[in-house]
């Protein structure tokens, strides 16, 4: 049912050009109504199934017209701006006729959410930014409990972000990253394990940026200095101390997620070492996979190999953002080149159990 709904979304989303183009009323467009009532069955679905009370709907008329109207008033807006302009605020200002739907209307979400992130993929920033602020919006209105529903949006997102950042299509000034991390993949980091691996993997795409950053000022000053040139030093586009802040934020969102996680795999872990004949893998809540278990001896200092000790999900995620231990690993892999300690980073190094 969730291929379905996926499926049905998708449809959504391609007929809305065609409704633009031919300027015609939503609500009187058959493939979108009907699309619009396959989209109310299958969210509808898992409580029918739970009440085992059965009936097909007729379609909601405000979901047909007024809904969809407002999405391809976006659309029509981003089509006659001709320049996108970063610094215009009144982009950040969250649809109020939109939140209501998306606080009310499960479609509504699921439609958006998809929306969204097919105009992030476009880089389509003059549509994402009111968007993503009445996303916000409406996850201010609405209970934590929902958040869960939001969990494939959220990992798609960072997967998005984790991919632009390297090409200096997203940076930390930008609106578009306030709005789509600061204030919702913060909170959405403590959904799952997914979700929070992702994220993490955002900052470790930062981290990489900032060491490229240093490389080339070194060769810039080098340059500089056997031509008798004057050195102009460019920003950093992501300095370590937010670096570590941004990580140690999501180590403090986290506590609760990750416990229940480590105590899920952990009695995974007990089911499968007394089960001598379970050689697969498992798949966790949140869509992550393994190989199967592995169990790792302590060192002489009773302490676990960091990179093999995953039981919470994404420890493996911050681990490469610390320097390996004595005679270990690369010296030139992501944490060895970063060189933090545990002066600059406390809360990592404490999660780490690296003293």
């Amino acid at each position: 049912m969730v291929w379905k709904l996926v499926s049905h979304e998708v449809q959504v989303l391609q007929r809305l050009p065609v409704i633009l183009e031919s300027m015609i009323v939503p609500s009187e467009d058959e493939d979108l109504v009907f699309l619009t009532r396959l989209l109310q069955l299958a969210v509808g679905c898992r409580q029918m199934l739970k009440e085992k009370r059965y009936a097909v709907l007729p379609v909601k008329l405000e979901l047909a017209a007024d809904f969809f109207t407002i999405l391809i008033t976006f659309a029509m807006e981003a089509t006659e701006s001709e320049v996108y302009n970063s610094q215009d605020s009144a982009l950040d200002d969250a649809n109020q006729q939109l939140v209501n739907f998306l606080v009310h209307e499960e479609v509504a979400r699921h439609v958006t959410a998809m929306y969204t992130l097919e105009r992030i993929a476009a880089q389509d920033w003059a549509q994402v930014r009111p968007l993503m602020a009445s996303i916000n919006q409406t996850l201010e209105q609405l209970s934590d409990k929902a958040l869960p529903e939001w969990a494939a949006f959220a990992a798609t997102l960072a997967r998005r972000l984790a991919e632009l950042l390297p090409l200096h299509h997203v940076a930390l000034a930008d609106p578009i990253w306030q709005a789509c991390v600061d204030r919702f993949l913060l909170k959405a980091v403590d959904i799952d394990s997914q979700v929070h691996g992702e994220v993490v993997r955002i900052f470790a795409e930062g981290a990489d940026q900032h060491l490229k950053h240093e490389e080339q000022s070194k060769q810039e000053k080098a340059v500089a200095a056997k031509t008798g040139t004057s050195y102009l030093p460019r920003p950093d586009p992501f300095p370590v101390p937010v670096l570590v802040d941004y990580l140690q934020k999501c180590l403090a969102a986290t506590k609760h997620s990750r416990r229940r996680h480590k105590k899920r795999k952990q009695e995974e872990m007990q089911f499968i070492k007394g089960n001598r004949k379970h050689a697969g893998g498992y798949s966790s809540g949140g869509g992550l996979t393994s190989r199967g278990p592995v169990m790792h001896d302590t060192d002489q200092e009773g302490r676990r190999d960091v990179s093999a000790d995953n039981t919470d999900g994404v420890r493996s995620e911050y681990a490469i953002l610390v320097p390996s231990r004595s005679g270990e690993g690369s010296g030139s892999s992501l944490g060895n080149r970063l060189k933090l300690t545990k002066d600059m980073a406390p809360e990592l190094f404490s999660y780490l159990r690296m003293d």
